[in-house]
């Protein structure tokens, strides 16, 4: 799963894998989900709000990159510069 990530530097991109037993919840764009590091940058947990209503603490794995990911009008996943996504949105 690829997502980015927004801090008080603007928006970094991170590669994540988990052990969450089902199918990950996809959130639409420009949804976010409450999240906390527990080691900055490889790991973290995030409150899941799946379909049954429920919510769940899901622990994270990941490897930060300074590109951020971005939708082309197809629907593929494109890593793009900073300069290239503040040019752009």
């Amino acid at each position: 799963m690829v997502v980015n990530l927004r801090n008080q530097s603007g928006l970094t991109s991170i590669d994540l894998t988990t052990d969450y037993g089902a199918a990950f919840p996809r959130s639409p764009q420009d949804r976010y989900d409450a999240g906390r590091w527990i080691v900055e940058g490889s790991l973290m947990v995030i409150l899941l709000h799946v379909n049954s209503g429920e919510s769940l603490l899901c622990t994270l794995k990941g490897n930060m990159h300074t590109d951020v990911y971005t939708l082309d009008a197809s629907g593929l996943i494109l890593a793009v510069s900073q300069e290239e996504y503040r040019r752009t949105h």
